[in-house]
Order: structure tokens, then sequence, then C-alpha cells
């Protein structure tokens, strides 16, 4: 799993704010639902925690570098 956050990361650093708009390389589409696949997967073998724990981990991910594109 760290591996697909630290490409998330990396894809997040290349991101920036033009005008009002905040452009993401198209290859985050594909790192998110690996991410997000491997959560409903955990959820599928009953482990409901590590789930939570790895959308809590892209969500704050996520937040933080909107965040600071907007400031």
């Amino acid at each position: 799993m760290l591996d697909e956050f630290d490409t998330l990361r990396e894809v997040l650093e290349k991101s920036e704010k033009i005008g009002e708009k905040i452009c993401l390389d198209e290859e985050i589409f594909d790192i998110l639902l690996r991410i997000i696949g491997k959560a409903v997967a955990k959820i599928d073998t009953g482990e409901v925690a590590l789930s939570r724990e790895i959308l809590s981990e892209l969500g704050e991910e996520l937040y933080q570098k909107m965040k600071s594109l907007r400031s």
C-alpha cells in the first residue's frame, strides 16, 4: 500500500492551480482507483478497520494538497 501512496504524493506534487482550476495529472485517477480498490477488498475480507485507515489516509493526502493549492 505504501507504494500507491508514494506514487500519489509524487503525482500530487505535479499538480498546479491555473486560474480557478486545480489541474492534476491524469495518472491520478489510476492511483485513486487502485487505492480505493484495495480499501474495498479489505472490506470484503473483513478488515474494515484497515479499510477505514486506507481511506482516511487517502482523504488526508488529498485534503492537504488541495489546501496548499488554494492558499
